[in-house]
């Protein structure tokens, strides 16, 4: 589940980002040292409510496209909506109210189940079966056990929750889509942030195990309300055989 998986780390990197908007006045982060420049990064996002976000990824011949919205408070991921496609393969996933949902068709289940080995392939390919095409309530994500997604909303919170990254260096300035930003690199990774108005990343760009992905993100402060989908059956009712209990709708 490699490339899936990566998927869901991104979604994590996600909620420490935004965008930040043009035509604003200066804030001179590229005469700060690096480390002062990721703070005051931190400093930006942590005034931030939520954003629009769209991005790639690909590992050999596989790409994969997702885009979405997450909300946030304090540095702290508090809502996230989320589709991936590959081809035709295409995945959601909800965190709203500190429930999360996801949903996924056949061509998911295709794509993944040979990744993960002939004998663990086997004995999912039904469970998958039953899955594909459902809501499905997957329980609290707060929880300290059961919640396949419950790591989200920690891995946000850590992401930006200590000092600049070891080794973090600031390059020269440069422009995204015609913005101007300043790039931070640390390890594969480099956040471009704005050099105009709050300093809040414009894009992410990062490498992981033969895998690059490219984050971008739009209408900061003005994503609305998130609302959980309709019609959702709880997982353990699904693969338990005990009467679902859908989701509130809507």
């Amino acid at each position: 589940m490699r490339k899936w998986s990566f998927g869901v780390a991104v979604a994590g990197v996600v909620a420490v980002s935004a965008l930040a908007g043009c035509g604003a006045a200066p804030n001179g982060i590229q005469n700060k040292t690096a480390a002062q420049a990721y703070s005051a990064m931190k400093a930006a996002v942590a005034a931030t409510s939520g954003a629009n976000f769209s991005g790639n990824a690909s590992e050999g011949t596989t790409k994969m496209s997702f885009s979405g919205a997450l909300a946030m408070k304090k540095l702290s991921l508090t809502g996230l909506t989320a589709t991936a496609n590959s081809g035709a393969a295409v995945a959601q996933v909800w965190v709203v109210n500190d429930e999360g949902y996801l949903q996924f068709n056949q061509q998911v289940v295709s794509l993944v189940l040979p990744l993960l080995g002939s004998s663990a392939s086997s004995s999912l390919s039904t469970e998958a079966g039953l899955l594909a095409g459902k809501c499905i309530d997957l329980g609290s994500t707060t929880s300290s056990s059961g919640s396949p997604i419950a790591s989200i909303g920690l891995t946000s919170g850590q992401l930006l929750a200590g000092s600049a990254p070891a080794g973090v260096k600031k390059g020269a300035v440069t422009t995204v889509d015609g913005q101007s930003v300043l790039p931070l690199t640390y390890g594969t990774s480099t956040v471009y942030i704005a050099t105009t108005g709050p300093a809040l990343p414009v894009e992410i760009t990062g490498k992981s195990s033969g895998t690059t992905a490219t984050l971008t993100f739009s209408n900061w402060n003005n994503i609305g309300a998130m609302k959980a989908p309709s019609g959702c059956v709880n997982l353990k009712s699904l693969l338990g055989g005990a009467s679902p209990s859908p989701s509130p709708a809507a």
